[in-house]
């Protein structure tokens, strides 16, 4: 087993599980975690495809959410290529981008 700060975290863990036992042999632990792994039905995220669908309805109301994550949402959904209502490319301009761009500024004396 490599031996580093990740490692010394996940024996930890595995350890206050009673999975781990330090004072066993390698094989005889990792033995053990093969078993403690073979008893766990479900690992991640609940059921479901609501992450999905919250990706998929945080892109159409306007938030920037990079494309990759799009598209898996897109596929985990079933919809494909489906055209989804994409931000603009360009942020549509401020009624008062003229008056800030020509750089009027009030100055009090």
């Amino acid at each position: 087993m490599r031996r580093g700060p990740e490692d010394s975290a996940a024996v930890a863990w595995l350890t206050q599980r009673g999975v781990w036992q330090p004072g066993k042999s390698h094989a005889e632990n990792m033995e053990r975690c093969a078993m403690y792994r073979a008893k766990i039905t479900r690992v991640g995220a609940d059921p479901g495809k609501k992450w999905a669908q919250d990706i998929a309805d945080r892109y159409q109301a306007g938030e920037r959410i990079p494309m990759q994550f799009v598209r898996l949402a897109m596929d985990a959904l079933g919809r494909g290529d489906v055209p989804l209502v994409h931000p603009p490319s360009r942020p549509v301009p401020r009624p008062d981008a003229k008056e800030r761009a020509a750089g009027d500024v009030e100055v009090a004396l």
